[in-house]
């Protein structure tokens, strides 16, 4: 691996992060081995163990996220929700009640809750760093979702297209680099990517 490559870093104060692309380099930008050797810092360093975790969780849980939009979106029932409506959103203490008072009570929450299913629970982000259900949304946050995804979708279409021309004009069974040139390649995707979606 050549120096000017290699991204520099600090040595031993470092982030988890800045450990990941360190090691990252180290194993020639190799996943697997990037992985491994990244459990190994892990272990030896107890400092960066909440930050492990906290990626860890955080990782895990997106991807349920991810499956729940998935399923969602391709009709799968995920279960649903109630949720209060302003009307009735303010914090519940509880009361010992009488089975009538609890009736009354039952009905009058019913009367201010909704239930969600469906793709009313597709998850979008909030604008604000959170997440919201689409049928607890606002339009405008919709339309910050919409655009990410307008953004994505055009993206990930083009690199689709760059992606083609490349195999289009790639020898089989050979590596890229052996049928096309940097800078054939690097035309490529300015062609892919400056045309319409």
């Amino acid at each position: 691996m050549t120096n000017t490559a290699r991204r520099s870093t600090g040595a031993r104060n470092e982030s988890i992060q800045l450990a990941a692309q360190r090691l990252y380099d180290d194993a020639g930008r190799v996943t697997k081995a990037a992985v491994d050797a990244l459990i190994l810092e892990i272990r030896k360093r107890p400092f960066l163990h909440e930050d492990a975790y906290r990626i860890a969780a955080e990782t895990l849980i997106a991807g349920l996220h991810h499956q729940d939009n998935a399923k969602v979106k391709r009709g799968i029932d995920i279960g649903s929700i109630t949720v209060a409506t302003a009307a009735n959103d303010a914090p519940s203490t509880f009361v010992p009640q009488s089975a009538a008072s609890v009736k009354a009570s039952n009905a009058s929450f019913k009367r201010f809750a909704v239930t969600l299913t469906g793709l009313y629970l597709f998850k979008i982000k909030d604008g604000n760093g959170g997440e919201v259900h689409l049928g607890q949304a606002t339009p405008d946050q919709v339309r910050i979702t919409a655009d990410h995804y307008r953004s994505q979708g055009a993206t990930m279409v083009r690199t689709a297209r760059w992606l083609d021309r490349i195999i289009a004009g790639a020898k089989e069974n050979q590596p890229i680099h052996a049928s096309l040139g940097l800078k054939e390649i690097e035309r490529m995707k300015e062609m892919a990517f400056s045309s319409e979606v």
